[in-house]
């Protein structure tokens, strides 16, 4: 019994490393789980240690999966499947366990199956030109069948229990993934709307705000596996959906449109899709899709060679299908001056959505056969302008260019650098009285565009920081581009990119208002706060570029978390004041001339710095609670770093309250108030994660640390 209670002892020492909550060195890590199975081997009666035994096994495959030993991985997950079916019986626990094993098992197997994003690399199956292996196939199919017995598993425990229910749920997920892999995309799209019925049900049954949040997240990884697969689909396979309920009305528009693309026309949709005539053609008038294509000529050395835009290429186009811009891009090639001539071999490819992604391979267009007779020179030269007119200049650009994850972060911390620019010389425009030094918008005068020598310093100032709007313009268009042109193609990235260049927009236009309202100082306030709300987009973009596109996850407990919201809210509070005390007045560079705030100065400077040491007593309760939860150490250097931030803005506060608002120093206070926010707002983002493949490795059941 003591040599049982001393083995489970090292067990918890290893699930405290495992979760984080204790330090080891690689090789220390190494030696204590290799000592852990063993001690675990000499227990094979045991229930308990039978199936912890499975569990530290999978730890071990997962860590051989890690440095690239699959083989070694698989051999060390499948003795640990073993060992936690016997231990399966015994306890619901040890089945849970046990299913989540078969589900990792999956993973790994089908690995080869699936691209960097984990999306199928062989959407078609055998179907596609260039399907997977034999051997690939049989490991995927396996895979396929391990992750079915997961879901028996789940379904055979009591439905009662959320977390049953909940990992049932995430077990036909994982099934319409390996079925997806395999070409069996009706299939896959069944079973993700039927585990998106099952999350909705989790939700609807009020759970806690950790578990509401898990199922929101699923439900979205679900709708965009969904919009994916659609992609796969024959019509046919539509139709099926459709009858049986499996087609969500939100993914109407999209099934609609992948019909359209695949040549069926618009009365056969709208009749097999029990849908109106009009309601077709809105959908496919409102609903682009993404072309792209790539001709190549074969040389006399028997190589193929791919052709420069405009015919290696992609175009956003409505209401045609892929057959109808083959043929255009077939004419228009056959007229160009890099058309080979008619006893030339050349060829073309014509994907939907992108060249390369998953998602687009093999579903569009197949490739062209050659043509042996072209149609007249006459008829391609006329359509060829066509092409030109619909190509998007963003893929064109992402088709001839690659930045390196480095670039896309640069060209981040460009943008928001800018975006705390702007703000400090817009604060200079204030400072120097040159608020109306070009007293019109959009021109600086009523004749001319541009500041003119009557205006002198303060048109030259006020004009100045409008033209540096276009700067931070070419900073947020280079995040856009860089996000646009990675590979692969950072979605999230260009929206928040596009979101920063409406802020951008937005405030210029707000700009515009201030001067034609005389500075109002309830417009001069507007224009501060949503400049903040720029450096907050042009923040978060930033700490995206260094994180993956999934889910986030938390690092540290709930209550931090709502600790860092407060610390928000606040710091929000403290800004809002900082606008009502600056219009009050007076203020550096103000004119006596120019409208106040209806409020008491001092008074509302009181509650400023009342709001500011709310928020210094919130960050040092963060930087204390960060170390007592004993959080990761780049989360405790963004609080430390809040707090010498605040220490520096608060006491150039204070000093230029008592020595009458040298400008100099309001300036330097303008530029805190930003470093304030971004540190808060780093801060807060730190306190999640963003794996780069959070589904490479699926949680693996562990009584002391999963939630599942």
């Amino acid at each position: 019994m003591a040599q049982r209670e001393a083995v489970l002892r090292l067990d918890g020492q290893w699930a405290r490393v495992r979760a984080g909550a204790a330090h080891a060195e690689p090789q220390e890590r190494e030696r204590l789980l290799d000592e852990l199975i063993g001690a675990l081997r000499a227990f094979p009666d045991d229930p308990e240690c039978t199936a912890l035994l499975g569990l530290r096994l999978a730890d071990r495959a997962a860590l051989r999966f890690a440095e690239g030993d699959r083989a070694s991985t698989l051999a060390t997950i499948e003795e640990g499947l073993r060992s936690s079916e016997r231990a399966a019986a015994h306890s619901p626990e040890f089945a849970r366990w046990y299913a989540r094993g078969l589900i990792n098992h999956g993973v790994w197997l089908s690995w080869p199956l699936s691209d960097e994003d984990r999306l199928p690399r062989y959407p078609l199956g055998p179907a596609a030109s260039d399907g997977p292996s034999a051997m690939e196939r049989a490991a995927g199919e396996r895979a396929r069948d391990l992750t079915r017995t997961a879901v028996g598993v789940w379904s055979g425990l009591d439905q009662h229990d959320p977390v049953n229910r909940r990992g049932l749920a995430q077990a036909k997920v994982f099934l319409g993934d390996r079925l997806a892999e395999l070409g069996f995309a009706e299939d896959a799209v069944a079973w993700a709307v039927d585990a998106k019925s099952d999350f909705r049900q989790l939700l609807l049954a009020n759970p806690g705000a950790e578990a509401a949040q898990e199922a929101e997240e699923a439900i979205d990884h679900i709708g965009h596996q969904l919009e994916l697969r659609l992609r796969f689909l024959s019509f046919d396979s539509l139709v099926r959906l459709r009858a049986q309920g499996l087609l969500p009305e939100r993914l109407l528009p999209q099934a609609v449109v992948a019909a359209r693309i695949q040549g069926v026309t618009e009365s056969e949709i709208a009749a097999r899709l029990h849908l109106g005539a009009e309601q077709v053609g809105t959908m496919l008038e409102v609903t682009p899709w993404l072309a792209v294509w790539r001709v190549e000529v074969r040389g006399p050395d028997g190589l193929w060679t791919v052709q420069a835009p405009p015919w290696h290429s992609a175009a956003e186009v409505r209401n045609r299908t892929a057959q109808d811009v083959g043929a255009e891009v077939v004419r228009g090639f056959a007229g160009s001056a890099q058309y080979p001539g008619d006893g030339g071999h050349w060829r073309i490819h014509l994907w939907w959505h992108a060249e390369g992604d998953p998602a687009g391979r093999g579903s569009g267009w197949p490739p062209a056969p050659t043509p042996q007779r072209p149609p007249p020179r006459e008829t391609l030269h006329k359509a060829a302008p066509t092409i030109g007119a619909v190509l998007n200049p963003f893929a064109y650009i992402a088709s001839r260019w690659t930045p390196s994850p480095r670039t896309v972060r640069r060209a981040a911390f460009a943008a928001l650098l800018m975006s705390v620019a702007i703000v400090v010389t817009g604060g200079a425009v204030r400072l120097t009285g040159s608020g109306l030094g070009c007293d019109t918008w959009p021109k600086c005068t009523d004749d001319s565009l541009i500041v003119t020598q009557a205006q002198g310093f303060h048109g030259a100032i006020e004009f100045g920081n409008r033209m540096l709007t276009y700067v931070l313009c070419a900073a947020v268009g280079g995040i856009i581009l860089a996000a646009r042109s990675a590979k692969p193609w950072r979605h999230s990235l260009t929206k928040l990119g596009w979101f920063q260049f409406a802020l951008v927009m937005g405030n210029a236009v707000l700009g515009g208002i201030t001067v034609l309202t005389g500075l109002n100082p309830y417009s001069v306030a507007g224009h501060f706060l949503l400049a903040t709300s720029l450096i907050t987009v042009t923040t978060v973009t930033w700490q995206r570029t260094g994180e993956g596109d999934t889910a986030p996850r938390p690092r540290v407990p709930g209550p931090v978390r709502k600790l860092s919201w407060a610390m928000l809210a606040t710091t929000l509070v403290l800004i809002a004041a900082g606008t009502v005390v600056t219009g009050s007045g007076p203020h550096a560079g103000d004119s006596s001339e120019i409208r106040r705030m209806p409020f008491d100065w001092a008074a509302t400077a009181h509650v400023h710095a009342i709001a500011a040491w709310l928020v210094c007593a919130l960050a040092v309760a963060m930087w204390l609670v960060l170390r007592v939860v004993d959080a990761p150490v780049d989360t405790r250097a963004r609080a430390r770093d809040l707090l010498i931030v605040l220490l520096a803005q608060g006491g150039i506060g204070y000093v230029q309250f008592f020595t009458d608002l040298p400008e100099l120093l309001v300036a330097a206070h303008m530029l805190g108030s930003c470093l304030v926010w971004i540190s808060v707002v780093r801060v807060a983002l730190s306190l999640r994660e963003r794996p780069a493949e959070q589904a490479e490795l699926p949680a693996q059941g562990d009584a002391q640390l999963s939630t599942v």
